[in-house]
This record gives structure tokens, sequence and C-alpha cells, in this order.
């Protein structure tokens, strides 16, 4: 397996050969040079919110190809420096890829984070762009001289982002190409995403076509509060346009700390307790359920569920799960071609683009009166 061998597949690769590649972007990013000091395993581990495990398995691979040497005390030190045109065999320039801590570290195989990842990976290799990946939010003084040292770079071209991540640093990218990738709108830079009040909408509308009017909402508390209030735009305008009265009561998400099964239960423990649900993501879904089935309630007997998101479709137990699936893989395709239009000055500007997803019906929301 070789750290240049940088062409995106469809297996995603273990995660101590995306960080060896990291450290490769940025090794040949600049500006460190052959005898410079890269840092120690427990430095690096803290700087990208990985195991030491998993730090000293890219270490090692990097050694083992001849780019790094480690000293036993006193850290990992660059061998070898590879031009950037040599390194990733493209042409057309770097693009900076950004996006969060906790999405690089923490997201599964299958999760819409690596999915878009995928696929903007793969449309900018088509456009021989090359890729440098820069994630954030662990240490905000550190992250802003990253991305200063990394804007200077003549050969960097553009900026996108998987999820609202730049806003803290928009006035370092005023002379720079910059596209936000992600599922509600942020406030500064063009956009391309899944519009989740749409999401919300067209399953609330699903399930009052099925006769439910006490309907809840449940997320996550990993969810921010221009996300939550997304969700529920589209949810509030579902019921209006249903003529049923939204119990404001039932749009909850659980606090930093707060067990979701326990928020799931007391919500349906309610004196007037809903008869379906619309779930934030499939944790959410999954929590649902345990409470159901520890309150003794039957889905989709007495209790419709929808969910949003590609993992919903996961879930086949107690039923198969109805779900409003984002197109994930479309807007990250749509995210490089924007910023490929504004790179060559085809586009100056851009409204929001929107890539509407799709409510896939399975077993989960029951007509009531039947």
């Amino acid at each position: 397996m070789s750290l240049l061998t940088l062409t995106p597949s469809k297996q995603f690769t273990p995660k101590y050969v995306d960080l060896a590649r990291d450290l490769m972007r940025e090794i040949a990013a600049g500006p460190l040079k052959v005898g410079d000091r890269l840092g120690t395993e427990q430095e690096i581990s803290r700087r990208f919110s990985l195991s030491r495990v998993t730090v000293r398995q890219a270490l090692e691979l990097m050694e083992k190809e001849g780019y790094v040497t480690r000293r036993r005390a006193r850290g990992t030190f660059v061998a070898r420096v590879v031009e950037p045109a040599r390194q990733f065999g493209l042409s057309g320039g770097r693009v900076l890829l950004v996006c969060s801590n906790e999405q690089r570290c923490h997201s599964d195989e299958d999760s819409a984070f690596c999915t878009v990842l995928r696929a903007i990976e793969q449309s900018l290799a088509q456009r021989h762009f090359a890729v440098q990946i820069l994630s954030v939010g662990q240490n905000p003084r550190d992250d802003r001289q990253r991305l200063a040292s990394l804007l200077a770079r003549d050969e960097l071209k553009a900026v996108l982002s998987i999820g609202p991540c730049l806003e803290p640093y928009a006035d370092l990218l005023t002379d720079v190409k910059v596209v936000t990738s992600c599922s509600f709108y942020p406030t500064a830079f063009p956009w391309v995403g899944d519009d989740v009040a749409l999401a919300s909408y067209q399953s609330v509308r699903h399930l009052l076509d099925h006769g439910h009017r006490q309907i809840a909402m449940l997320c996550g508390s990993w969810i921010d509060g221009a996300a939550f209030a997304s969700f529920a735009d589209g949810f509030l305008r579902a019921m209006e346009e249903g003529a049923a009265s939204p119990d404001r009561a039932l749009m909850m998400h659980a606090y930093p700390g707060e067990s979701l099964e326990e928020l799931a239960i007391a919500t349906l423990s309610r004196r007037e307790a809903p008869t379906a649900v619309f779930c934030e993501n499939s944790r959410v879904c999954q929590a649902v359920i345990k409470a159901a089935s520890q309150l003794g309630l039957l889905i989709p007997g007495d209790l419709s569920v929808v969910g949003y998101g590609q993992n919903v479709c996961e879930i086949h137990e107690p039923v198969a799960i109805t779900a409003y699936v984002p197109e994930t893989a479309k807007v990250g395709e749509h995210a490089v071609a924007l910023l490929s239009d504004l790179i060559v000055g085809k586009v100056q500007k851009s409204d929001p683009i929107v890539v509407p997803g799709r409510l896939v019906e399975r077993s989960s929301v029951a007509t009531l009166g039947r």
C-alpha cells in the first residue's frame, strides 16, 4: 500500500492510512523541510483527536516508505519531501478540503460525511485537482494559523468545506474561491446541500397523509441551532398546511449528556402522547425503537416512525423504517462542479443549490383509522 496512491476507492481506508495521507499533505504543502520535527505520537494524537495506536500505525507506514524517521524520546522528523505535483500526479492545482475533527475522526464508513468525502475526492480527481484535507475545531488558534499558512501557498486554487466549519475564519477567505457543502444554509459562502427543512416537511406530510396529527420531532444533542431550526421550519410548515396544531413541546433535542432513550421515553409517555415521530437520524430512530419496546408500544401499530438519512435504511428490526434519504454523493459532485466553475470564472457567484432527496416508504408507518 503506497501513500502516493491517492485515487479514492469505494472502500473506505483505515484511519491510520487517512492520517498518514494527511501528514504527507502537510509536509508537501510546507513549510516543513528535511530534518524538521513533525511531532511526537502524543502531540499528533492530541492534534488529530486520534488514539496513539492509530498515530503509531500511521508513522510506521510513513517510516517504511522513507518519508519520516523516528527517534526515541525526541519525536518524528521529516526524511523526504515529495513535490506536490509528483505526490498527487495531478496538474489542476490544489483544493483545500476543510472539515471538523469530529467528522473526520468519528464518522462511520457509511455515514453521510464519508459518502460526501468520497464523492468530492473522486470529482476533484476527475478534474485534475489535488486534495489537501484540514480538520478544524480542536484548537481554534492553531487552526487559524494552519489555515493562513495553507492559503499563502501559490498552488492553492480554492477551499471546499464539508459542514459549516469555515465561518470563524471568514476574514481569511476573502481572496479565495470557497464553496460549502452541508445540510442547511450557512451565511457567508456559496452553498450546495440537502435542504433538511424539505426533508422534515416531506416526512411529516407523509405522516399527515396517513392520518397522524399528534407528531413529535426528536433530534440528538450534537445538532446545532441552525440545523435544528431548519428541521423545525419544515416540520411546522407541514403541520400548518395539514391543518394540524403543532405541539412545540414535542419538538425536542437532547442536551449534552442526556440519554436519547430517556428523552424518547419521556416524549412517548406524555398524557397526549404522539402517534408518530420524525427522527433526525438513525441513532435517534434506534433510541425511539428501544423506548417504544420498553413501553410496550408496537411499531407501526401504536407508533409510526420516519427517519432522516441513508443509515435509517439499515434498520430492519422490529420493522423496516421509512426514511427520507438525501442524495449525499450528488451533493459532493455538485459542490465540486460549482467550485470548478468559480475557479475558471464561468460563474462569479451562486445562489444556494439544493439537491433534493427522496422519501423511501417501508413498513414503519400505519394509517390511523384502519
